[in-house]
């Protein structure tokens, strides 16, 4: 129902949808990696895979974000793109 963003400063309510904001934020900077997150690379310490094949990014906050299998394509093409 409700979608958020996490920021540096905090965790705001959004009122836009994900796919609205996907069309709408920097294509250079943001990338969605499942169907409830989309993360700022910049904000990216690094990608981990797991043991069982998962694909994780680790924020700067010391989170992790799973990036879903679908997406894992879509990432590793971003990542390719920004070498």
């Amino acid at each position: 129902k409700n979608n958020f963003a996490k920021t540096n400063d905090g965790i705001y309510k959004i009122k836009e949808r994900l796919y609205e904001l996907e069309e709408n934020l920097d294509k250079k900077r943001f990338i969605r990696i499942s169907n409830s997150c989309i993360i700022n690379i910049d904000q990216t310490k690094c990608f981990d895979v797991s043991q069982i094949g998962s694909l994780f990014a680790k924020m700067e906050d010391d989170t992790k974000q799973e990036v879903s299998k679908r997406k894992i394509k879509n990432v590793m093409n971003f990542l390719n793109e920004r070498k």
